[in-house]
């Protein structure tokens, strides 16, 4: 079912619920995604530790191989959105992103451009950095506007306009 090799799925996530979702990464070029597939490990192993139910299911799919299993605790586990840059540069131009509980953009070290974008979440969106940060996020309203939207409040940005937010600053939207 796992077209990576389980010493590395061990080794990159330490629980079933990390392991499952790099398998769903895993069937492309193992090779070339290896560091971007330690990550998503990573942060699903976050997800399992807040939702240990969820971590028991996904190890029960992978000793069962049932896929259909998988996809809902993977639709499930993904209710949180983590953003992170690391120290890279993410480019997101023209995106829609939808979270059930939350998203998070956190620039660490790196730098996050956002334009043209819409992100929703029932719950909180926060942006910027946090810890140690050094990055910069950087969000502008493109041609068409940008929005970041909770249930309870909202940020919109017309054509034109842009938000710069860098080191440990950061807006959280609830």
């Amino acid at each position: 079912m796992l077209p990576i090799p389980t010493e590395e799925l061990t080794t990159l996530a330490a629980t079933p619920l990390g392991q499952l979702a790099l398998g769903v990464v895993g069937s492309a070029a193992w090779d070339g995604i290896k560091g971007s597939a330690a990550k998503l490990g990573s942060l699903f192993d976050r997800v399992a530790a807040q939702r240990p139910e969820l971590n028991k299911a996904a190890a029960d799919a992978q000793a069962n191989e049932d896929v259909e299993a998988a996809r809902r605790i993977a639709q499930e586990a993904t209710e949180a959105i983590l953003v992170m840059a690391n120290a890279g540069t993410i480019d997101i131009q023209g995106a829609e992103i939808t979270a059930l509980r939350s998203v998070d953009f956190d620039h660490m070290q790196g730098v996050i451009r956002a334009s043209d974008f819409v992100v929703r979440s029932a719950g909180m969106i926060s942006v910027g950095g946090a810890g140690n940060a050094t990055g910069t996020t950087h969000l502008e309203g493109g041609k068409s506007g940008s929005s970041l939207r909770t249930r309870g409040a909202g940020i919109d940005m017309g054509s034109g306009t842009s938000i710069k937010i860098t080191g440990n600053a950061g807006i959280k939207i609830t």
